[in-house]
């Protein structure tokens, strides 16, 4: 799907016409669509407002006067308002896009749920609107192999272009800022048009989609879009790779609380497996340990590390779980927060563990509970893991070549809901392709993920189980 969006007078219709014409030139099937607010029964009651006289004016430099329905008001009536639009697009969406879509056409759009966010948002004039949860809830709406294009302009050449026909500048200055807002949100391109002719834009619209991950082929005459681009967009940002500043908050909390956890227990010299990134590494050589040594299989992450994390008590070396380059009895404590799911053979990785383990040092491992992330599925949902257990199976495999010795949790979830909301999560993402990956939104908060002793519970189960084991000696 391409979706160009922008200020009405921008120029979106042309250039989606001129884009539409191009590709249907190569062979492609395409399927021009329009969604704008207000939809359907939103469309209905703003004309019974503007009919009983509910509305404001907005006039334009020419004294042609727009009439916008009086939404404004408290916060009830504005999320009343925001909710049926919401409940109003999505029928549309359905038979505007997915429909299309799944009928073998390319979706080009010049009036899209984008544009949807931005209009509720001047309707009940809340700019802040663009950054909330509703709009969060459209923008998953649209499929996740889709390329933005914002084609912005300055309100002096829209009236030049539109003269008596211009938006108000109220409206127009209103659609930029929220435009701009929504552009960073959703990484989508801009292109200002205000000094650019007709054939220098729609060239540069040309050069951003050939370079977009998802290419277009042509296959009986059927457009397919590779889903290659997916997978790749998912691996910089999918939480199994965690580079603070660049994931969602709670992700990144979440991951960062069990470091600093470990990092009150660890002492002497310390392996961090399966270090990612390297910043777990630096906060386990911060307190009491005397070296913090971070171990990956991959190398750029292992770079990143070595450039952003490294410090005198840290070092960081490339290497399988599965054969550790090290001494036996190397290591006072072993720390390998969510890797023990990634490995193709587990029970061989916890053997090195212990190998290279001394006999009063300590390991800490966590891994993800599958009741609550991978619930009615053998397979995990999570396309990264080999293998995913429940509390009682991992405490069981944990205990083949260690002694448990504290068990703890993170993150607790209803039993009964949360395996519901992970299942529609996983079928809206796999099949549907919905784009719900969460961006990086601000300061993160690792107290309200602090990890606690395990106890059982009748509703409630954790969503990450945590165990500190000591080396079980063979008689």
């Amino acid at each position: 799907m391409i979706s160009i969006f922008g200020p009405d007078g921008s120029g979106k219709s042309t250039h989606v016409q001129l884009l539409v014409q191009s590709l249907r030139a190569q062979g492609l099937r395409i399927k021009r669509t329009w969604i704008r607010s207000p939809h359907t029964l939103a469309f209905i009651l703003s004309q019974i407002m503007v009919r009983l006289g509910l509305y404001r004016v907005a006039t334009n430099p020419a004294g042609m006067m727009v009439k916008i329905p009086a939404i404004n008001g408290n916060s009830t009536t504005r999320s009343i308002w925001a909710l049926l639009e919401l409940l109003s697009v999505m029928p549309l969406v359905l038979l505007r896009i997915y429909l299309p879509m799944w009928r073998g056409y390319m979706i080009v759009s010049d009036r899209s749920l984008v544009d949807t966010v931005v209009t509720i948002a001047y309707f009940i004039g809340d700019k802040d609107f663009v950054t909330g949860r509703t709009a969060r809830l459209l923008l998953h709406l649209i499929p996740k192999c889709a390329v933005f294009i914002d084609l912005d302009s300055d309100y002096a050449t829209i009236l030049t272009r539109r003269g008596k026909t211009a938006e108000p500048q109220e409206f127009i200055e209103f659609q930029r800022t929220a435009y701009t807002k929504l552009s960073k949100i959703i990484a989508a391109e801009i292109i200002d048009t205000s000094r650019l002719s007709i054939e220098q834009t729609s060239e540069r619209i040309r050069t951003m989609i050939s370079s977009f991950p998802c290419q277009i082929r042509r296959r009986d005459n059927m457009v397919q879009l590779t889903k290659k681009c997916i997978v790749e967009e998912e691996k910089t940002r999918c939480p199994e790779r965690i580079v603070p500043g660049h994931v969602d908050t709670d992700v990144e909390a979440e991951h960062i609380s069990r470091y600093l956890f470990a990092r009150e227990i660890a002492t002497g010299k310390v392996l961090d497996l399966g270090c990612g990134a390297g910043y777990g590494t630096r906060i386990l050589s911060e307190a009491k340990s005397d070296q913090a040594i971070g171990l990956d299989l991959d190398h750029d992450s292992l770079a990143h590390g070595v450039t952003f994390y490294s410090n005198e008590k840290t070092d960081f070396i490339q290497a399988d779980a599965s054969m550790l380059p090290f001494k036996d009895e190397a290591f006072d404590c072993v720390v390998g927060f969510e890797v023990i799911e990634h490995v193709s053979d587990p029970t061989r990785a916890l053997s090195e563990l212990r190998r290279i383990l001394k006999y009063s040092g300590r390991v800490i491992l966590s891994t993800p509970n599958k009741l609550l992330t991978s619930p009615f599925s053998k397979k995990p949902f999570n396309p990264y893991h080999k293998t995913e257990w429940s509390t009682r199976d991992f405490l069981q495999l944990v205990q083949n070549g260690f002694r448990l010795e504290t068990i703890y949790a993170q993150s607790w979830g209803n039993k009964f809901l949360t395996p519901a909301r992970i299942t529609l999560r996983h079928i809206l993402t796999r099949y549907l392709h919905l784009n719900l990956l969460k961006k990086h939104t601000g300061r993160i908060n690792p107290t309200r993920y602090v990890v606690t002793k395990y106890k059982p519970r009748i509703l409630r189960s954790p969503t990450v189980v945590i165990v500190i084991a000591r080396k079980r000696i063979s008689t």
